[in-house]
């Protein structure tokens, strides 16, 4: 299987179980480690975890996630009322300029590198 996803890391929420679960495996499978995470206490996540390592991926736990946060600019997670404003300019006429841009709201942590 190609690993187009080598070197990327992706936050699947919701993965103890039915489709977070089957996106994160999928995104393992496609080259990705994987930070899996869930608000539920469940043996699902751990399990998931186990055999993400088992396929030669790295599966990130709550500390690696904070680790990043503690590294990037604003220590902090985006709220969606500060992306809100971004989405109102881009559907503006304001905007017409804006053709196929990608916008990436990620509070400095590219500046950082901490993503």
């Amino acid at each position: 299987m190609s690993h187009i996803l080598q070197g990327k890391t992706a936050l699947v929420t919701g993965a103890a179980g039915g489709i977070g679960q089957a996106v994160a495996w999928a995104l393992a499978e496609a080259g990705a480690d994987v930070a899996p995470h869930d608000l539920s206490i469940s043996p699902g996540l751990s399990s998931l975890a186990t055999r993400i390592e088992r396929m030669g991926r790295r599966a990130e736990t709550s500390d690696w996630v904070g680790a990043k946060l503690a590294a990037s600019v604003l220590k902090r997670f985006g709220r969606p009322e500060e992306i809100a404003g971004t989405i109102v300019f881009l559907a503006s006429d304001a905007a017409s300029l804006y053709i196929g841009q990608t916008l990436s709201p990620n509070g400095g942590g590219v500046m950082s590198q901490a993503w």
